[in-house]
């Protein structure tokens, strides 16, 4: 970093926080915190922001991973109370985790991240901060340059990325030296604890750490942040391109995308676009699920069509004009909130609202409706009477025939009422609930999705 900025950690700080990660005063921020240098040091400085026009809302997150022992981690956990208090900002904590659960370092990452959601939610926060600084991207990226990876891999450890879908992991310290946040904390006394397992030269990132002189480490970070920069500019121009036609069925765990503009893309491109895709199902929440090995397997089956399965229960689905990305298994999420407004229907103007047209909102007869709507998945057994038809049939088999994907089948959801299926959501009414002549009274039914989901 340059020394212009070292004087003034805590500033530099402030406006990585504005400037890069879109921090606005105010926001709640869980502090992922080990007792460790460079946490420490996080915490410290994002407290510090209040002071350079940047009041964040902290609270500190301390996690037992069940690596050191008892006595290792009570006093890991006493140096983060203290700071806590030092601080005047609240702490949680957890861990150890079930047996099993961390035993690898890509276990316990994963429970890691699953533990500090799961805080960030308890407290309201929009953003898990952890310490990761300019040395760890060094190392990152030498790690995975000796493993072959492409432009992904090489751009490091990203400054913010989506943990689910309202909370955002954020890295304030990147462009930040290691021994500069130690600097920090000896001029203001503040202490810290040393992780003997960081010294174990049979774990890889401890391993590399050994190899680099501390000169180069800035001259790698530069450089990863330049390949950074370089894939966001290549992001940003397959949005605008191939990206722009996918389709997410939140409901279905699954995303549409046009077969003939991802087959236009080779290569690294292909990899961006189908990894845009994953991350619309968030599907790093589980870990890598995309490799460079796939790139070839994923181009074959654009031109041939069929079906591949890849890590982490996640499957490439290519079949006519449509090549979907989607979970194996249909994910849990909260359906999306129904709202039913009961007027008479001397009042109402059917031909206006009808005018005015909208996928997710309808008009039904409130006495066929009923007093309690209920809207929930489709079944297999669900019937009605599509309104233009006369025979009652199959919801799912009217579906196929309009030609909706099995993919999106499953993510249908529908409207029943004390008369049965009422309205296929976006698709159809069913001709028994629409009003007629002498309906006397009208409900407006609208679906949009939930604001906490």
């Amino acid at each position: 970093m340059p020394a212009t900025l070292q004087s003034d950690l805590a500033g530099a700080v402030a406006a990585v926080c504005r400037s890069r990660l879109g921090l606005e005063p105010g926001d709640a921020v869980l502090v992922a915190v080990s007792a460790g240098a460079d946490s420490c040091a996080l915490a410290c400085l994002l407290a510090a922001s209040a002071d350079r026009g940047l009041p964040l809302r902290l609270v500190l997150g301390h996690l037992d991973h069940g690596w050191r022992g008892a006595d290792e981690a009570a006093a890991d956990r006493a140096c983060v109370e203290a700071l806590a208090a030092r601080l005047g900002l609240p702490l949680v904590c957890s861990g150890p985790p079930p047996q099993g659960d961390a035993a690898t370092e890509d276990g316990a990452r994963r429970w890691r991240y699953r533990q500090l959601a799961a805080m960030a939610r308890a407290h309201d926060c929009r953003y898990v901060a952890t310490g990761h600084h300019a040395g760890d991207q060094a190392e990152t990226f030498l790690m995975r340059l000796l493993r072959g990876s492409g432009l992904v891999g090489l751009a490091g450890i990203p400054h913010r990325r989506p943990l689910h879908p309202k909370l955002t992991v954020i890295r304030p310290l990147l462009e930040i030296e290691p021994q500069d946040l130690r600097a920090y904390l000896r001029a203001r006394g503040v202490t810290w604890r040393e992780d003997a397992t960081n010294a174990d030269l049979s774990r890889d990132r401890a391993a590399i750490r050994a190899r680099i002189a501390h000169s180069h480490a800035p001259t790698l970070a530069a450089l990863a942040g330049r390949l950074r920069r370089r894939l966001e500019r290549r992001i940003a121009r397959i949005e605008a391109d191939a990206a722009r036609g996918f389709v997410q069925h939140e409901v279905a765990g699954a995303v549409a995308m046009p077969r003939a503009d991802l087959s236009r893309l080779h290569g690294e491109d292909l990899a961006l676009a189908l990894r845009l895709a994953g991350e619309m199902l968030r599907a790093e929440r589980s870990g890598p699920w995309f490799t460079r090995r796939h790139v070839a397997l994923c181009a074959a089956l654009l031109e041939v069509g069929g079906e591949l399965d890849l890590p982490h229960g996640l499957f490439l689905h290519v079949a006519g004009k449509t090549a979907w990305l989607a979970w194996r298994k249909q994910p849990e999420v909260s359906l999306p909130s129904l709202s039913v407004d009961v007027v008479e229907r001397a009042a109402f103007d059917l031909d206006a609202w009808r005018a005015a047209g909208s996928s997710q909102r309808a008009a039904v007869d409130a006495d066929m409706l009923g007093d309690a709507p209920c809207l929930r998945l489709l079944r297999s057994g669900d019937e009605f009477t599509p309104l233009g038809g006369r025979r009652r049939q199959r919801v799912a088999a009217w579906l196929s025939r309009a030609g909706v994907p099995g993919l999106a089948r499953r993510g249908q959801v529908v409207v029943e009422g004390v008369s049965g299926v009422a309205w296929v959501v976006g698709r159809r009414l069913d001709a028994g609930h629409a009003v007629a002549k002498g309906a006397r009274r009208v409900a407006l039914l609208g679906v949009c999705e939930n604001a906490d989901d």
